[in-house]
């Protein structure tokens, strides 16, 4: 399974329509995900281009209504 970057994130959180705002260290991206539920995702402003750490992706996806990493893949291959 390959890795996701921050920049692939922050892709999908955009194209699920979460809204991004200036947090004091980078991006905060809120928002509905998938599931209906609030999300709110942090990401360093000198992260872009680095792997998201495993048990934060994990979380993450969760977060955002995705079921598991293929689902998240799936859908970033289909942007």
């Amino acid at each position: 399974m390959p890795t996701c970057s921050f920049r692939d994130l922050s892709l999908v959180c955009k194209a699920l329509g979460l809204e991004s705002c200036r947090g004091k260290k980078g991006l905060i991206w809120k928002g509905m995900g998938l599931n209906g539920q609030m999300v709110s995702i942090s990401i360093h402003e000198h992260a872009g281009g680095r792997d998201v750490p495993d048990g934060t992706f994990l979380k993450y996806i969760k977060d955002l209504g995705f079921s598991n990493k293929h689902e998240f893949y799936d859908y970033l291959r289909n942007l």
